[in-house]
């Protein structure tokens, strides 16, 4: 069962977006596969960011060494 939407704020900024949507409202994010997709880009956008910022403290740790 949802949550009444009006509720959507309050959820997104105590567990942030995955975990609202997960744990609140599944039955809105099983039906719109509109969420289902922005859900998806949000997780890859996270894992390119932590792709980058991984490259990053490589190249970091490569000059200590110099």
């Amino acid at each position: 069962m949802n949550e009444p939407a009006n509720m959507w704020s309050y959820w997104r900024d105590k567990k942030g977006t995955e975990n609202a949507l997960r744990d609140y409202y599944p039955d809105t994010l099983a039906d719109s596969l509109s969420l289902q997709i922005k859900l998806m880009e949000i997780r890859d956008a996270k894992v390119t960011i932590d792709k980058i910022f991984l490259r990053r403290e490589a190249k970091e740790d490569s000059y200590d060494y110099i």
